[in-house]
């Protein structure tokens, strides 16, 4: 809610801007939102944050109907809402005219006429849905249980779901690679895709390229990706403690590294942290460096974590006052998602790239750096 909410005020500075953005094709949208009052703020954005590529508009509601007229790059997702709303409905824009009929608490089930999803989009839609709604249930279990065994049990139902979801993504691509819908697949399943895999999906869809934000990242992401494989140098990274400090992470080279990317916010991070204090209780620190790196701007926050949650290791984080050297690192490690992890040889070469918590510590003790 309140990140919506500032994001309305930056609409708010946008809207002006929308009908000179240059842009392939035109669109409209009309539309109502019954039972919502006259003078209300409707917005459309980018749910997915392609900067850049389709510049958010608001309007006003007037006797419950709205109008947004404009130029779009490419084809893409957009969403619908209102301002004191954490509602929304997500529609393909595309060129021509667009009609929505929705009501005031019920938006994301408005009725839709105009542009039509690719057929490839409802059929994936229509396929995953029961795999989301076991993973969405299997997740509320996994928070009522405190059994090994039956998380353990959980634990595989959720691996089997994700797999079968990976799978019938990459069918989206094989058999559509001309759409721009393959593109944006492709770039939503990247971190779950091998090189191999992912390099001949590339080569897949780049006959049918269409210059996009998602083709963009596709071409950045396959460079950033090669110059992060085991066996490679691994890229120095400037550090800062608490006291503000800098530090460089090539000032261990000559020891094993192990590398943890984490931020407040992310709660997946935070529950690693009793394994990793665990593992380093296990480890040989006179063979073997754990850092944790926080990515978090805002360095307050950064420290009033570590306050909360005890980390038995080195702390730092990257760089909070340096913004496009923060950009440099964030992108060439893939660090959009984390939690994200690295180990590093004395040699300050990369030997695993995300392992599981199985193939570290497998890893570790082949290195006999744990007892």
């Amino acid at each position: 809610m309140t990140k919506l909410l500032y994001s309305f005020c930056i609409l708010l500075l946008l809207s002006d801007n929308l009908n000179a953005q240059d842009g392939p094709f035109q669109y409209e949208i009309q539309g109502q939102i019954s039972e919502l009052e006259d003078s209300a703020l409707v917005v459309i954005y980018d749910p997915f944050s392609f900067d850049g590529y389709f510049e958010s508009d608001t309007t006003l509601l007037i006797n419950e109907q709205f109008q947004f007229k404009g130029r779009a790059i490419v084809p893409q997702q957009i969403a619908l809402s209102y301002l004191n709303s954490a509602e929304s409905f997500i529609f393909w824009l595309d060129s021509g005219t667009i009609q929505i009929k929705g009501k005031m608490g019920q938006l994301k089930n408005a009725h839709y006429i105009g542009s039509q999803l690719p057929q490839q989009i409802v059929l994936f839609t229509e396929k995953v849905k029961p795999y989301n709604d076991s993973l969405a249930f299997i997740r509320y279990q996994a928070k009522s249980t405190h059994d090994p065994i039956s998380l353990a049990e959980l634990k595989l139902k959720e691996q089997y779901f994700n797999s079968t979801i990976l799978q019938e993504s990459v069918e989206v691509i094989i058999g559509s690679p001309q759409s721009y819908y393959a593109q944006i697949t492709l770039y939503r399943i990247r971190f779950e895709l091998g090189e191999k895999k992912f390099d001949s999906l590339y080569q897949l869809v780049l006959p049918y390229w269409i210059d996009s934000p998602a083709a963009n990242l596709l071409a950045k992401y396959r460079i950033d990706i090669n110059s992060i494989q085991p066996g490679r140098p691994f890229r120095d990274i400037e550090l800062h403690d608490r006291w503000a400090q800098e530090f460089n992470l090539s000032q261990h080279k000559g020891k094993y590294i192990y590398l943890d990317f984490w931020a407040s916010y992310c709660e997946p991070c935070i529950k690693k942290f009793p394994y990793l204090n665990e593992l380093h209780a296990q480890s040989d620190t006179n063979k073997l460096i754990m850092v944790s790196i926080s990515v978090d701007q805002d360095s307050k926050k950064w420290e009033k974590a570590l306050e909360r949650f005890e980390l038995h290791f080195q702390n730092y984080i990257l760089s909070p006052n340096k913004q496009d050297l923060r950009e440099s690192v964030i992108n060439s490690l893939q660090l959009e998602t984390i939690p994200r992890s690295f180990l590093i040889g004395p040699d300050y070469k990369l030997i695993l790239l995300n392992p599981s918590d199985e193939e570290l510590e497998h890893q570790l003790r082949k290195l006999k750096l744990i007892q």
